[in-house]
């Protein structure tokens, strides 16, 4: 599996760090040169731009992942890299989006079958090395692809999907409001508590039901 990274800032580089340990092949550009010390610490392989990190995915389903500023900056991104991408390859949007745009973006690389995400990422608690917990948003059939690649990159119990594309930028926003009662709700869930899995699942239900209002 070959995962390659625009935009290497807070939770993504987390990401990127897991993913390397768990033997996923790595690849990393950064506009602003984080991948470089990455690839020192030999994290991941860093590559010049979007373009050429794109072409570098071998190894199907491709995911690019995309943590840049929102807006216009995320939308050139998107631009340059599925002209390289297949059908089934999928594009995660890990920044501080707005849910119309995940929306909309969604709906446009779908006329080419690519996949969707809209991500949220969450710090673990504890050993870093269990990786960030993941909170999604996209199609179920987006959901599917990406699951076994959430299932790598988050701890045991770590990830969730929350419903449409625009869910997990909704989750975001919850977890930058409220961030101390989301932080315990994770806490919870990784545990295997049920009652952190109650909470969780009436908050999924709560994204689910905006990013459907949202697509309409």
């Amino acid at each position: 599996m070959d995962i390659g990274f625009v935009g290497l800032s807070g939770g993504s580089a987390l990401v990127a760090r897991h993913a390397a340990r768990a033997g996923i092949n790595v690849f990393g550009f950064d506009p602003e040169g984080r991948a470089a010390a990455l690839a020192n610490e030999r994290v991941l392989v860093a590559l010049p731009n979007a373009v050429a990190l794109a072409r570098a995915l071998s190894s199907a389903p491709r995911v690019v992942w995309i943590n840049v500023h929102p807006g216009r900056d995320t939308e050139l991104v998107i631009q340059d890299v599925w002209p390289e991408l297949a059908a089934g390859d999928v594009i995660v949007d890990a920044g501080a989006a707005r849910h119309e745009d995940a929306s909309r973006r969604e709906a446009a690389l779908a006329t080419v079958k690519i996949h969707f995400i809209d991500c949220a990422v969450a710090p673990a608690e504890g050993d870093s090395d269990d990786g960030p917990a993941l909170y999604f948003g996209g199609s179920s059939a987006a959901a599917q692809v990406f699951a076994p690649v959430a299932e790598i990159l988050a701890p045991e119990r770590g990830w969730l999907h929350f419903g449409p594309a625009g869910s997990g930028h909704f989750f975001r926003t919850m977890l930058d409001t409220v961030p101390g009662q989301i932080a315990s709700m994770v806490k919870t869930m990784q545990s295997g508590n049920p009652d952190g899995n109650a909470q969780l699942e009436r908050l999924r239900m709560l994204c689910e039901s905006f990013g459907k209002d949202a697509n309409k």
